[in-house]
């Protein structure tokens, strides 16, 4: 019943294919690489998110959630309190290493 959250064994082919089917659903979508760490990530928003972090990003939480895939890629979520005093996911972003260029680079 949850093949379909397994992904593919390949890292570069499961990106590319996330990163495909992100886009036909509207997100916009950027794959960096941090250079002096040899890590990389995925930042990826729909545009609805990112007027709501442009309008409120002035109180952002940082969420890190791991065990989310097999390559043991940590998953970030920014969340944003609106006008009415909810939390909004922002942005979410993929990375290789959880160190602090890493996550810089995302941000």
């Amino acid at each position: 019943m949850e093949v379909h959250l397994i992904g593919n064994s390949d890292l570069k082919f499961d990106i590319s294919q996330s990163v495909s089917y992100l886009k036909e659903q509207g997100y916009q979508v950027e794959i960096y690489r941090v250079h002096q760490r040899s890590t990389k990530g995925i930042v990826f928003a729909h545009p609805e998110q990112l007027e709501k972090l442009e309008n409120h990003g002035w109180l952002t939480l940082i969420d890190s959630t791991h065990k989310t895939n097999r390559y043991d890629w940590r998953l970030f979520t920014l969340y944003v309190c609106d006008t009415y005093g909810c939390w909004n996911i922002g942005v979410h972003f993929f990375v290789s290493s959880e160190d602090s260029d890493t996550v810089a680079e995302a941000l």
